[in-house]
């Protein structure tokens, strides 16, 4: 258990435990005694400067966006608790995150333990199984006890899994209802399985619900991928990237693309995904990959409630990625890139085999007030990214 520091609320009424293990969030913030002297965090004591008392507030700065209580607070479900969810769970825990629940079926195997870091001999005794979920779980909780950790060890109820079976090995099954009713605990979804057809499948079904941040490698694990989506905001993360090859009949129809992805997922999917399949994981790889990735989850955590209750005028944080897909490689760094997720317009709007974001689906769903249909009915473009308000990159 982390020791309590400093107890204190900032000039919005918002209350901040500062411990050793957040400290580093609150560097460079200014406190503000009853004696009226103002101090800079840092390092203990949290003292005045002054008369050597405890502070009593925090002051807030335009360009300090680091919300930590925010991002403490929030709860994430990981779907996949393989080489890149342990890095991303890992270093969520490691900045703060107090909340998650973590979907796998399988099992620890021997192989795991050179790219997986919180699988490892300690983890795998005090779980005393070898339940991915469940040793995730201690290896979670031997860095952070105080994290409110949930498991469930099943998978995921895609097409191919059902069409071949699969699933009747699982303790669990997760359809697109135990998916929804899962979303309406959580503020944001990583997906990080290495299976094609189960991303594709929770995708489809969390998009209009919940923020996405999906990371996966490349069959030689020369480079990875990450890409977001926010519910009817930003194309979805099965939405075909400018690289991919999409030619439109003369009706506006892309039926060879299409085809082609759902022979791959049972449902649908990209290019982005099919990259993934198969995909081959090595420690300094999928370190990179979770790295970008837990990055992307603070940035949704922190600005996506703000963006929301705003009406999209306000993003407080840097834009994560926005219609953008993050290649990372450390082996070969001319492979590391943005790309653009621009929509291809088609006979139904936005191609894509996805039928979360088509416009038939918003049609049918009422959400024909979504940015996102809006933004392309007026433009043929996609909602474009907040601006980005000069701030300290570091957020503290």
């Amino acid at each position: 258990m982390s020791e309590v520091l400093l107890n204190i609320v900032d000039e919005r009424g918002v209350h901040h435990n500062i411990t050793m293990r957040n400290l580093r969030a609150y560097f460079g913030r200014v406190v503000i005694c009853d004696c009226g002297k103002e101090s800079v965090i840092e390092n203990t004591p949290l003292t005045c400067d002054a008369c050597g008392n405890i502070p009593e507030l925090l002051k807030l700065d335009p360009k300090q966006w680091w919300n930590q209580p925010q991002f403490e607070a929030s709860r994430v479900l990981v779907i996949g608790c393989g080489a890149i969810g342990n890095e991303v769970v890992k270093n969520l825990v490691m900045m703060g995150i107090k909340n998650l629940t973590l979907i796998d079926f399988d099992d620890v195997e021997p192989h795991n333990l050179s790219r997986s870091v919180l699988y490892n001999t300690a983890s795998l005794a005090a779980a005393n199984s070898l339940r991915k979920v469940d040793v995730m779980k201690a290896g979670i909780h031997l860095l952070q006890s105080e994290v409110n950790v949930e498991t469930i060890y099943g998978g995921i109820l895609d097409p191919i899994s059902k069409a071949t079976g699969r699933n009747k090995k699982w303790e669990h099954t997760l359809n697109e209802d135990d998916l929804e009713e899962l979303s309406k605990s959580h503020d944001l979804c990583v997906i990080a399985t290495d299976g094609v057809a189960p991303k594709a499948f929770a995708s489809q079904t969390l998009y209009r619900l919940l923020p996405i941040v999906q990371g996966a490698m490349n069959s030689t694990g020369n480079f990875g991928i990450v890409r977001n989506s926010l519910p009817l905001v930003t194309s979805c993360v099965m939405c075909p990237t400018s690289e991919d090859v999409v030619k439109l009949d003369s009706y506006g129809y892309a039926s060879e693309y299409i085809e082609g992805i759902r022979k791959m997922t049972g449902s649908g999917g990209c290019d982005g995904f099919i990259d993934a399949a198969g995909a081959a994981g090595f420690a300094d790889s999928t370190s990179l990959v979770g790295s970008v990735m837990a990055s992307q989850v603070a940035l949704i955590c922190m600005g996506w409630p703000t963006y929301q209750s705003t009406n999209g005028k306000d993003w407080p944080t840097p834009p994560p990625l926005w219609d953008q897909m993050q290649k990372i490689s450390g082996r070969a760094p001319r492979l590391s890139k943005l790309v653009d997720i621009k929509p291809i317009p088609g006979a139904e709007g936005p191609v894509c085999v996805s039928a979360c974001c088509q416009f038939e689906e918003l049609i049918l769903t009422g959400n024909l007030d979504s940015p996102r249909y809006k933004a392309f009915s007026l433009t043929g473009e996609g909602v474009p990214a907040p601006n980005s308000v000069k701030r300290k990159l570091g957020g503290r």
